[in-house]
């Protein structure tokens, strides 16, 4: 299903506003006179947002982009589409919606029009569009949640909602056809998702985990076949670092009650990748077992430092006798399946021990971190990387980094990796939200975001065996998305005396596509008070202030100031015209001690004429 159009009555802060997603279609519906007029834009391009040759199983049928300052509801119209369009509430809010309806390579085109909006008038048949009327009853039509019209052709529909932005707000759980790969929504998904796969709550914060789970994603997209294929903006990583996490729950938690293994832990000169293995696998032990104490306490008081054996054979034969104790140990059914899973991580452990052996010839080497090449080293990594996953239960217990990249290309790289995530799980036709996609991205990047998206998207995405049809729907405060799409494929949102409205292009500069950027920021909606920013509007006016109204005394005072603030302006006509403000004042106040010195001479001269005078 392709959106084309969206006209809502009332929701949260819009209030009869009509949105255009579609660049072939041009609706407008006026509430007042309730008539609905369709029109064709007659410089709609078909296969627009193709590039190069033509993708087999994805099309990218179009892009639009919601532009608007904040607090004019560019968000909320996402939401909107994500919650009441395919989401799992009902469409609660009296809508017009128009949609372009795929099955395999049929489509209809169909107006959904809620029993409460009037249309006394409209053409939408001369365009082939079918109308149909939906009802929603305060949530509730035959003791059933009324949602959105279901049928095939909505069924096959997949909604992605991507959004970097981290407030603290509160999602509930999303289900089909909704993949939502938030910030927001992530931090509680990973918690959720570690209890689910699990069984347990993990020991570690929701933040920390959801930063190994985030890191997860990337290493599964850059290890994946599709990596290969993607143009990546950013410095592609050359390796990947393997470290240890530093967990503190040994020290703050157990120091007092298990000091033999401790002293013994804490008796290695080295932070090691196997001292971090037997600090992981003292945290898994203590937490599987924390019901059952006794056989804990029994396996530590077994612990035994034999001086015939070195430290790795020490650590090897306590494991080996933990999971002996744990196959022995009686138990009930509920005590059974627990006991089983903790002996199943133990003999993880155990496999990443020796795996480390061979990929760490010397045994306890004094080296914290080693490292993959993404270019030779992928299928032994991914080996890797299947059996570190299997062998924690509670808290992960080592750290992937990429070498070589910032932050903003692990951005980037961040946000590719959330999409790749879920493209096992969409449907045929696929609907894209990004909301203010270009967060964190320097202009450089701004600028390259619309060419990524459609280069990359129909990569993912594509479908074997089939065609996968993918809408876009984004919200930008960036000119440099404008500037890559018609202006028909923009939303302008503004806000006047409270009420939204949407523009139809921009004042004095209808175009967008191919824009100048500076022409662009330069327009009023982008930026209401010119492009200088404010505290260096605030000293130039503090200048001009003192050049026009400030007393000689004044400009004498702050004769430098007023000189080194106009030397460090980079606007050429602000410098040069306060220059010559800056000179014309200077030349006033010369003219002015001539006269004064003027003055006194010929007052001088009248002294020495009457002093002449009275000596007479």
């Amino acid at each position: 299903m392709e959106i084309l159009y969206l006209w809502i009555k009332s929701y949260k802060m819009i209030h009869e506003v009509g949105y255009n997603f579609s660049g072939l279609y041009r609706f407008s519906y006026d509430a007042q006179m309730e008539i609905l007029h369709l029109q064709i834009n007659q410089h709609h391009i078909d296969g627009f947002f193709e590039v190069g040759k033509e993708r087999l199983g994805a099309e990218l049928t179009n892009l639009t982009a919601i532009v608007g300052q904040n607090g004019t509801g560019k968000s909320t119209v996402l939401h909107f589409v994500k919650d009441h369009v395919l989401g799992n509430e009902a469409m609660e809010a009296p809508s017009i919606l128009a949609v372009k309806e795929y099955e395999g390579e049929e489509s209809r085109l169909i107006l959904y029009v809620h029993e409460s909006i009037a249309i006394q008038a409209s053409n939408h048949e001369e365009f082939g569009f079918e109308l149909r009327r939906y009802t929603y009853t305060d949530g509730k039509l035959d003791n059933r949640t009324t949602k959105f019209p279901e049928h095939p052709a909505i069924s096959n529909t997949s909604i992605i909602f991507f959004s970097n932005i981290f407030d603290g707000s509160f999602y509930a759980g999303e289900s089909a056809p909704v993949l939502n790969i938030s910030t927001n929504y992530l931090v509680a998904y990973d918690r959720d998702e570690f209890k689910r796969a699990y069984q347990r709550v993990a020991v570690i914060s929701d933040a920390l985990l959801h930063r190994f789970k985030e890191v997860e994603r990337q290493v599964e997209f850059v290890f994946s076949d599709n990596f290969t294929q993607v143009r990546f903006s950013g410095q592609i990583p050359e390796r990947i670092e393997v470290g240890i996490y530093e967990s503190e729950v040994l020290s703050e938690r157990y120091a007092e009650l298990f000091p033999k293994l401790l002293n013994f832990v804490n008796s290695f000169q080295h932070r090691t990748i196997r001292l971090c293995l037997l600090h992981h696998a003292f945290i898994e032990a203590i937490s599987f077992f924390a019901a059952v104490p006794d056989f804990l306490e029994k396996q530590i008081d077994a612990f035994q430092v034999d001086t015939n054996l070195s430290e790795e054979e020490t650590i090897m034969k306590w494991f080996a006798d933990m999971i002996i104790a744990m196959q022995e140990y009686p138990r009930d059914d509920f005590m059974r399946g627990e006991f089983e899973e903790a002996a199943n991580i133990f003999v993880h452990i155990v496999e990443m021990i020796i795996y480390l052996e061979m990929k760490m010839p010397k045994p306890w080497q004094p080296k914290d971190h080693f490292y993959f090449s993404i270019e030779n080293d992928r299928e032994e990594f991914w080996s890797f990387f299947k059996l570190y996953k299997k062998s924690y239960g509670f808290q992960p217990y080592l750290t992937f980094d990429w070498q070589d990249m910032s932050s903003g290309e692990k951005a980037l790289l961040n946000i590719y990796s959330r999409f790749y995530h879920v493209h096992h799980r969409c449907q045929d036709n696929l609907i894209v939200l990004i909301d203010e996609g270009e967060l964190y991205l320097h202009p450089q990047w701004q600028k390259e975001l619309v060419k990524n998206l459609v280069e990359f998207l129909p990569q993912v995405y594509r479908k074997e065996g089939g065609k996968r049809r993918i809408q876009v729907i984004l919200t930008s405060n960036s000119p440099f998305v404008a500037s890559d799409l018609p202006s028909f494929n923009v939303i302008f949102l503004n806000k006047a005396a409270n009420k939204l409205l949407v523009m139809d292009g921009l004042e004095e500069h209808n175009q967008t596509f191919a824009s100048n950027i500076n022409t662009l920021l330069a327009n009023s909606f982008f930026m209401k008070d010119g492009v200088i920013g404010s505290f260096a509007k605030y000293k130039i006016n503090r200048v001009i202030q003192m050049l026009v109204k400030g007393s000689d005394q004044t400009v004498s005072d702050n004769r430098d100031e007023i000189k080194n603030t106009i030397h460090i302006i980079g606007e050429p006509l602000i410098k040069n015209k306060l220059l010559q403000m800056l000179e014309d004042r200077l030349k006033i106040k010369l003219v002015s001690l001539d006269d004064e010195i003027a003055e006194l001479k010929q007052r001088i001269m009248a002294l020495e004429e009457a002093k002449q005078h009275d000596s007479n």
